[in-house]
């Protein structure tokens, strides 16, 4: 009993490490894409279909191949933490007490950081706005969000190492 829970406790971080770099990659990559298209000079803006891939030169081969890479790996890393979230919520009847309130904490986490997301992608986007605007609010609400939930877990942990 005590090593099922060990591991579910494991698949459990490793829902939490995953939604992070799913939140952080983007964050990131959109952070550098809006330094670099304040440069003046770059007059025409263009994004491919890899939501990841924003460039002011032609579009190369290389860097169309990075997006994809980067598209790919992030939806690979949020549908991890997502069905972990979900297996963890659809087995909460069988988790006692703090298991439990790990499970809810995770999985509202994730729900929380899919609305601010869904959020971000469907409003009207304002073309004042840098080119990969939208990329920068669905990360960085969804980073809001996991961090605040980050430090209520903290909180928690360190209250039940307490009593």
């Amino acid at each position: 009993m005590g090593q099922a829970r060990q591991i579910r406790s494991a698949v459990r971080w490793a829902g939490w490490i995953a939604l992070f770099f799913a939140l952080a990659i983007p964050l990131g990559t959109s952070l550098v894409a809006m330094a670099v298209f304040r440069n003046p000079s770059c007059a025409t803006a263009r994004w491919s279909v890899a939501p990841l891939l924003a460039t002011c030169e032609p579009v190369t081969e290389q860097l169309t191949a990075y997006g994809w890479f980067g598209t790919v790996l992030i939806l690979l890393l949020f549908a991890t933490a997502i069905g972990i979230a979900a297996m963890g919520t659809a087995r909460i009847g069988t988790f006692r007490g703090m298991q439990r309130a790990d499970a809810l904490h995770f999985g509202v986490t994730v729900i929380v950081v899919v609305v601010i997301a869904a959020m971000a992608l469907v409003r009207q986007l304002d073309p004042t706005q840098p080119v990969n605007a939208w990329v920068f609010f669905a990360s960085a609400g969804g980073m809001a969000a996991y961090i605040v939930s980050s430090l209520i877990l903290g909180l928690r942990l360190a209250a039940r190492h307490r009593l």
